[in-house]
């Protein structure tokens, strides 16, 4: 599960593309604009691997608590 300081780092990394969409818009630079796609790029990235681990966190679980059931039953 993500931290509240990962939370944040996103959603400043979002408030960062934001601010580069206004400076293309304004300037067409196109060295800005793949700058944007890379950070939107790894913005919808972070919540998909915090997904997976969390996935991946409650399976451990699951497999822990049938193995200790096994053993005690």
């Amino acid at each position: 599960m993500p931290t509240p300081d990962e939370l944040q780092q996103l959603s400043d990394d979002i408030r960062r593309a934001g601010a580069m969409l206004v400076q293309v818009a304004h300037d067409g630079d196109p060295e800005i604009l793949m700058m944007i796609v890379n950070v939107l790029n790894a913005c919808a990235a972070k919540p998909a691997w915090w997904a997976r681990e969390a996935q991946a966190a409650e399976v451990d679980q699951i497999v822990a608590d049938i193995i200790e059931r096994a053993r005690s039953g």
